[in-house]
């Protein structure tokens, strides 16, 4: 379906887990290069939405946490205090894969010190200079929570059921790490991606990590190689 066609929104999830091996593999990959872990898996799924729209030239949806602005008496408030920031990224195919990390990373730095004009302000300014082009905003989001584990995770039981539901959004992609272990979450929007698309999606993803695994870097351009994957 078009987006326009969607009377209703109804989200549906998709989890991977992410061994502790190959996430270990992973994270030492990035303290080599000077890279976060969450730029790496940022990069990945850059690069995955890049081969499955075909533009080099786009922005993402990221989420950050707004409590800190906040006086120090709400700061101990249970609630959302999820902000956003728009990411630009372009891709160039000469160049390698943590070359790219290094950009977008580089980039996500300086966006972050104008965390202030929220991403859904900067999307208001741009609707009234082409309301057409951008009537379906940013609609990729990506949301990690790395770094922000502690020993209360579970102070409340155990997760039974868990989704984000945002309007105009289609695909949210979350990062945790519980117990050493990776999971990626994919609450995608339903009638405009299946779960056939989503499976795919995330076997691109799945073999973008496991072929940096495998090299340390690899060149965008081989997409053929790392395509086919490794698992």
């Amino acid at each position: 379906k078009m987006p326009q066609e969607i009377t209703k929104q109804v989200f549906k999830r998709y989890t991977k887990e992410m061994t502790k091996h190959k996430w270990e593999l992973l994270k030492k990959i990035g303290e080599k290069q000077n890279i976060t872990a969450s730029n790496i898996l940022l990069t990945a799924y850059a690069l995955m939405l890049w081969e499955e729209s075909g533009s080099n030239h786009f922005a993402l949806n990221i989420t950050i946490d707004k409590r800190w602005n906040l006086s120090k008496e709400l700061r101990h408030t249970i609630g959302d205090f999820t902000g956003n920031i728009l990411l630009e990224i372009k891709i160039d195919e000469k160049k390698t894969f943590i070359e790219l990390a290094h950009e977008i990373q580089n980039q996500l730095m300086k966006d972050l010190e104008h965390s202030d004009f929220s991403g859904i302000k900067f999307q208001r300014e741009l609707s009234k200079y082409d309301g057409k082009k951008f009537r379906y905003g940013i609609p990729f989001v990506h949301t990690s929570t790395l770094g922000m584990e502690n020993e209360n995770d579970n102070l409340f039981g155990e997760i039974c059921y868990n989704i984000t539901q945002t309007p105009q959004v289609w695909l949210d992609y979350q990062i945790q790490e519980r117990q050493g272990a990776l999971y990626l979450y994919w609450d995608y929007l339903q009638g405009l991606l299946d779960e056939t698309q989503i499976e795919n999606m995330i076997y691109k993803y799945s073999n973008l990590l496991d072929w940096l695994i495998e090299n340390g870097d690899f060149l965008i351009s081989e997409d053929n190689n790392y395509q086919e994957g490794i698992l």
